[in-house]
């Protein structure tokens, strides 16, 4: 409780005039709340389970919330209100006998641990995704994409099948996913490539798979726009106007088209270069591309102007790019180039 009022304090005392200022001094404060004696033996027992921990195991668990809650209500407000990225791998640990206890990162190992169906125990129950095709929609939801189907993952950990349509053709030898993405309106966009062989040889085509809120489907369309040699593989994405953007590699160049999500071609332009890399819409529409040598995120307007360039830091590259829409930053992915340690930076737009 004494630390909650000590931070509650510095926020209220420097508030949003200094947001680093108050997220400084109550991260000092949660570093000397997770090295008292009597919060880490809390955290050890719980987690290890067994008869010592069932006694006053309501009183303990009560009081592990406690520290979560600071820890991600904090983690929470820096990522909002601060200019500088909560250094999330840096945060203030638990340290328990065998190892440290991460209160943002490992919270999941104590929601598995009860059946609590609070609101904030609900926040804390967070799925790891072992993939990169997968969008999350408005009820926090996880999409998947497979080959032939996508996965929904619920807030609550279950989970749920959804086939994509059984091609029509007869002589289909291949279906591999390329990518999925959610509109504002939570219409699922699958797109696939497809190969089929007949006496003529293979041929490849990219299919559109687009499904309503509640995945139903809604629409199968041939992207007759994309070119089987010119197109090895295709990332997506949902601009406001509910227009689809499709960033594509093959044939030493890069393209980016922009389709209605019927999968009507509407314009398209050239990128430099002939690597896929990440792309994502900002809030004012933007096409957030990252760059060919990964040094930096590239902005577009939708009519394929640059508008400005944004670096990584130096000595990384940069993987993947996301836009936060209620912090309106850019979630930028990148790992240090000597090393295999992925990293996320916020960078203001």
């Amino acid at each position: 409780m004494a630390c909650k009022l000590r931070m509650t304090a510095r926020i209220l005392e420097s508030g949003l005039e200094d947001p680093e200022a108050a997220t400084t001094a109550c991260l000092s404060s949660l570093k000397e709340l997770h090295g008292l004696p009597a919060i880490q033996e809390m955290f050890a027992v719980f987690l290890k389970g067994g008869l010592i921990s069932k006694v006053m195991k309501a009183e303990r668990l009560e009081n592990i919330m406690s520290v979560l809650f600071i820890n991600h209500a904090l983690y929470d407000f820096a990522s909002k209100y601060s200019r500088k990225s909560p250094y999330l791998f840096t945060w203030p640990g638990i340290e328990l006998n065998h190892r440290t206890f991460h209160p943002i990162l490992n919270a999941r190992e104590i929601v598995k641990k009860t059946s609590s169906s609070e609101e904030f125990v609900q926040q804390l129950n967070r799925v790891a995704v072992d993939s990169t095709e997968f969008a999350v929609n408005s009820r926090g939801e996880i999409i998947l994409l497979d080959d032939d189907k996508i996965t929904v993952i619920y807030s609550t950990g279950k989970s749920k099948d959804v086939m994509l349509p059984v091609p029509t053709e007869s002589n289909v030898v291949a279906q591999r996913r390329m990518d999925v993405a959610v509109d504002s309106n939570d219409n699922v966009y699958a797109v696939t490539r497809l190969t089929t062989n007949d006496n003529n040889g293979s041929d490849k085509d990219f299919m559109l798979f687009a499904f309503d809120e509640n995945y139903n489907i809604k629409h199968v369309s041939v992207l007759d726009f994309l070119e089987e040699r010119a197109c090895l593989y295709v990332n997506i994405a949902v601009d406001k106007n509910q227009d689809l953007i499709m960033l594509t590699s093959g044939n030493h160049q890069v393209q980016v088209y922009i389709c209605e999500n019927t999968g009507k071609l509407k314009f398209q332009f050239k990128r430099d270069g002939d690597d896929l890399s990440s792309l994502s819409i900002s809030n004012n529409n933007d096409i957030m591309i990252v760059s060919v040598d990964c040094s930096a995120v590239q902005i577009y307007s939708t009519e394929g102007n640059l508008k400005s360039t944004i670096k990584v830091p130096e000595g990384h590259t940069a993987r993947r790019v996301a836009f936060h829409h209620g912090i309106c930053k850019i979630n930028n992915c990148f790992n240090p180039c000597l090393g295999t340690t992925f990293l996320l930076l916020a960078l203001l737009l």
